[in-house]
């Protein structure tokens, strides 16, 4: 026989439509964008670990002054059990895009290329380049223009996706990539041999013997490699200039593992969403239980079980959820999977992927909310249920003990009282709004903020600098500028503790620096640290740190004598002479210098890097390029959070109070009059919430952004820019105003016919 009750079900769903409405739509938008992340992203990772064998990705490579011999190369094969292959590639400037393209030879045996449109290079006039980087707003260089690298003219034949360029590092310890101002491109061998002899840098790439190892196994047998590479190297007259294993290559890893780590914050974010309608839900439930309980009362008198109320009554929030969801589904395999994959190349160069099928992501965004719900409204009509038949009849469910009345101060005038008496009444409806009102606070705040991030980034980074210029040189240089002044420059890697090693530039200062202000007669176990290292790492004066050699397993232990304010780079300052000695150098030996102007009197052929204001920069251009519309995303999610809840939950505390309300209205109280006891009463919590959620929000993303720029080289300080918290809280009340507006009606509504209803 048919159930009577499941006739009701209609009749419930549309006297609860809009609000059901609201609830719907909102879990579609959220479970259809969490889908679709975790469907392009899978899909992509599952893309990139197949293209490790597709594309032939290196195990690593090294760098070295000169071309190596090839009984270098051999005896280097022959001692670390691997494969090497000459992967040389020039740096060229082009004016034009004022950026640097790093060109290589179209290669057929390691790290090959994916083309994502047109063609490869055919002839010696040709070139193929970055989708990311011919895309960017301030480049749109199009198959068939041509680019000029230092007077040499090629033309773009397509755009490629290299291998171990998936993301546009140019160098490794590089803070961010900078797929505005530096792209990795091929050329056809013809087209390499264009290019000036004195700018190729000597690369060469290698494979295990063994194959493919973990990232362990490949950290253990790399420090071998290097040390034994840097020892031959000498012996021939040569030296390793750089050295990075594929496992900790950034320009390798970093796009795999960002959309590893988004992954896990989508579903975090899920979660967290689903929570919060689960909880609003519940509180529908207790809202339609105290409303119905002379119905329910009947129901259990007339025979009908708990179970069978209590599933009747979760079927309405579970339809809406299941249906979301499965639409949400639906939506996250067609339309938002596009969406969420082209953030992705917008910032990466990744091979073409194919959409799987993902049961893990249908687990996460329709099986556990599924679930979350149903365990959260089963649990709070179990807990009403518990009561007898009779107390259903008489109105009298309330499930805690009778307690006394807080008692109010009777200076307080009347009004007063009765909206604290509301508030405390539905202290549960609004301890879940300013849940909501905090969360939204998260997202509007956090994309706000992100863009005057990046510019206060860049103008402390420009006022921080050492010097305008600085030069790392292949060989001793000579320079006629008086104020250039030699350095020596290393680079260590960190031995912290922490879970990934990060390389640390030491810098040898001289004696009365005009750029670096350091007291030089510290002790030869003691440094000055950058204001980065001492914030990323939580370091301070006094405090005993190690360093590893790059190259070998040799340690290096260091007192902390001072922190130099230079906020952006992990570096480390110690005496020239100092660090001359630990790298084995006579005292006048230097690699490079500091200058407040361009250098123009040193032959190019001596010069190995040159960092300036642009390259310190890129962290703040590339985010704003990368991240920027995202983050709009992100406020405006927020913002439709903040109508969402604070809507749903004071439209129940108003249907909860309707008895209430239409007596007052019996006993002659006008509608404003009402308004001022129950819209006054959330608006006051909503006001209050905004206010505390504020020092809430800045504190959680600080400590968000610090997770979030921990895995990056160097450090990104996050100084809260006031104004937009404050600007965030005035969204937040302005949204509050439009959704008062729509309470202002629901209170209007009430007829006084509930409270003669009522009587018993």
């Amino acid at each position: 026989m048919r159930n009577p009750l499941m006739k009701r079900l209609p009749r419930e769903l549309k006297s609860e439509f809009g609000k059901y409405l609201v609830i719907f739509l909102f879990l579609i938008g959220s479970i259809g964008i969490i889908s679709g992340y975790l469907v392009a992203g899978a899909s992509m990772t599952a893309s990139n670990d197949q293209s490790k064998e597709k594309y032939k990705v290196e195990d690593g490579n090294f760098e070295l002054y000169f071309k190596g011999s090839d009984k270098l190369i051999e005896d280097i094969e022959n001692k670390c059990d691997i494969t090497v292959y000459n992967n040389y590639f020039a740096n060229e400037y082009s004016s034009d895009e004022d950026a640097t393209f790093r060109v290589y030879k179209k290669r057929t045996d390691i790290d090959l290329e994916c083309l994502i449109e047109g063609s490869f290079p055919s002839n010696e006039n040709e070139i193929a380049i970055s989708k990311t980087f011919a895309t960017n707003s301030n480049n749109n260089i199009a198959i068939g223009d041509k680019v000029d690298l230092d007077g040499i003219t090629f033309e773009v034949s397509g755009y490629v996706s290299m291998s171990d360029y998936t993301t546009q590092f140019e160098n490794a310890t590089d803070m961010m990539f900078d797929s505005e101002k530096f792209t990795a491109s091929i050329v056809t061998s013809e087209g390499f041999d264009r290019l000036p002899e004195e700018d190729i840098h000597y690369s060469y790439s290698y494979f295990f013997n063994e194959g493919a190892l973990s990232d362990e196994e490949a950290s253990k047998r790399s420090e071998d490699i290097a040390e034994t590479i840097s020892k031959n190297a000498s012996m021939n007259f040569n030296a390793i200039t750089s050295f990075m294993p594929a496992y900790a290559n950034n320009a390798i890893i970093f796009a795999p593992d960002d959309i590893a780590d988004d992954q896990t914050l989508i579903e975090i974010l899920g979660y967290i969403i689903v929570i919060l309608i689960a909880f609003i839900f519940g509180i529908t439930i207790n809202t339609t239980v105290t409303r119905e309980s002379k119905v329910i009362g009947t129901l259990r008198a007339s025979g009908y079980s708990r179970a069978e109320i209590i599933i009747h009554y979760m079927l309405c929030p579970m339809i809406v959820v299941t249906v979301a969801s499965i639409i949400g589904n639906i939506l996250g395999y067609t339309v938002f999977k596009d969406f969420c994959g082209s953030l992705y190349y917008n910032s990466y160069d990744l091979p073409t992927f194919k959409v799987l099928w993902n049961g893990t992501a249908f687990i996460k965004t329709t099986v556990i909310p599924f679930f979350i719900c149903l365990l959260i409204n089963f649990f709070t009509l179990y807990r009403k249920l518990k009561l007898s038949p009779l107390k259903f009849l008489r109105k009298d469910i309330s499930t805690s003990s009778k307690k006394k009345a807080v008692n109010l101060s009777k200076k307080l005038n009347i009004m007063t009282r009765y909206r604290i008496r509301i508030i405390l009444q539905n202290m549960a409806n609004y301890i879940t709004i300013f849940a909501g009102v905090l969360l939204a606070s998260i997202f509007v705040v956090f994309g706000l903020v992100m863009e005057p991030l990046m510019d206060n980034y860049a103008s402390t980074v420009g006022e921080n600098m050492i010097c305008d210029y600085q030069y790392i040189l292949k060989a001793p240089a000579d320079t006629s500028y008086d104020k250039a002044e030699k350095i020596t420059m290393s680079s260590y890697k960190t031995n912290f503790g922490s879970k990934k090693d990060e390389e640390v530039l030491f810098y040898g200062i001289i004696d009365d620096s005009l750029y670096v202000d350091i007291d030089t007669s510290i002790k030869d176990n003691e440094i000055y640290i950058s204001s980065a290292i001492s914030e990323k790492y939580s370091i301070n004066i006094g405090d005993n740190i190690c360093f590893k050699d790059c190259y070998s397993s040799d340690t290096f232990e260091y007192d902390v004598a001072g922190i130099y304010e230079y906020p952006s780079i992990c570096a480390v300052f110690m005496p020239q002479k100092n660090l001359n000695k630990i790298i084995g150098e006579d005292e006048d030996y230097f690699t490079g210098y500091l200058s407040d102007k361009e250098l123009d009197d040193i032959d190019s052929l001596y010069i190995s890097s040159k960092i300036e204001i642009d390259d310190m920069t890129k962290v703040s251009r590339q985010l704003t390029n990368s991240m920027g519309g995202l983050m709009k995303i992100v406020a405006a999610f927020g913002i439709i959070t903040y109508m969402l809840v604070i809507y749903l939950l004071a439209k129940i505390i108003i249907e909860k109070n309707a008895n209430s309300i239409s007596m007052a209205k019996i006993l002659g109280y006008y509608n404003d009059e009402i308004n001022k006891l129950y819209i006054m009463s959330t608006t006051i919590v909503a006001l209050g919430s905004f206010i505390i959620a504020l020092p809430i929000t800045n504190f959680a993303i600080s400590k968000i952004w610090g997770l979030i720029i921990s895995d990056y080289p160097g450090w990104f300080r996050y100084e809260t820019p006031y104004a937009y918290l404050l600007l965030g809280g005035a969204i937040g009340i302005v949204a509050y105003l439009l959704i008062a507006f729509l309470l202002l009606k629901q209170v209007k509504k009430t007829p006084m016919l509930n409270a003669l209803k009522a009587v018993e």
